[in-house]
């Protein structure tokens, strides 16, 4: 079985999420949904790359907000 996890940087500050998500689009649907109560405008990704490994991918929405979600297997 596996799941998701979600990590942020968001206007600078670490975000730690303890959710898990059953798919990759989940996560960042929760991810645009918080951006949205945090009163950011722009969520567009500009850039898109792995971290490590092609199941941990890194979201690049500006300098001060990215996020990263993680494939684990349980």
């Amino acid at each position: 079985m596996k799941y998701y996890t979600l990590q942020a940087i968001i206007n600078g500050e670490s975000e730690f999420f303890s959710q898990k998500f059953a798919s990759r689009e989940k996560a960042m649907d929760f991810m645009f949904d918080y951006l949205d109560q945090a009163y950011l405008f722009d969520k567009q990704i500009e850039e898109e790359y792995a971290v490590g490994n092609k199941h941990n991918i890194a979201y690049v929405c500006d300098n001060n907000t990215r996020f990263i979600i993680r494939r684990v297997l349980a």
